[in-house]
């Protein structure tokens, strides 16, 4: 295959209806270049448009990572979502009806900075073996970088699992 015709390795990182777009003009390519023989000019202006379509391709993708502090996911209209997971413990007694147990506040960083607008988190949710609890938004606003959260929950001296997402801009 000659350099001017995309791999299928580059069609892999497409999505569905990209990808059967440039094969279908490297389909298209491959008939003309059997039928007739292209002239150095003809291979030229082919090998153009097959790259001025990859660059707008690429413009397009969905780019994702992660790293420590959880995942995002770059959407190609500047909207960023991004998830993740820590642990709370309860350590404290709360309320005076009833049991219930608070964690200590906790910052939790975003894995990259949201831009713009200040990012919506709703509220997470929490799980712990053997136990109810509920995670709460502190009355501290989100900032472009960290949220902090807590959990109420009904057993005292447990770790629970705080789940998170946020939505936001990155660009």
């Amino acid at each position: 295959m000659s350099d001017y015709f995309f791999r299928e390795s580059d069609l892999a990182t497409w999505t569905g209806g990209n990808a059967d777009l440039v094969r279908s003009m490297r389909n298209l390519a491959q008939t003309v270049t059997a039928t007739k023989a292209l002239e150095a000019s003809d291979v030229r202006a082919l090998k153009a448009s097959i790259d001025a379509l990859t660059a707008t391709l690429n413009a397009q993708k969905i780019e994702s990572g992660s790293n420590a502090n959880g995942v995002w996911i770059k959407y190609p209209d500047g909207t960023l979502v991004q998830y993740g997971a820590t642990t709370i413990y309860t350590d404290t007694y709360y309320g005076t009806s009833g049991f219930m147990y608070a964690s200590a506040d906790k910052n939790i960083t975003f894995p990259i900075p949201f831009v713009g607008a200040i990012p919506v988190v709703p509220q997470p949710g929490v799980s712990a073996a053997g136990s109810t609890g509920i995670g709460t938004l502190r009355s501290v606003p989100p900032t472009l970088t960290v949220f902090t959260a807590n959990v109420f929950g009904t057993n005292i001296f447990t770790t629970y699992q705080l789940t998170w997402v946020a939505f936001g801009r990155y660009k």
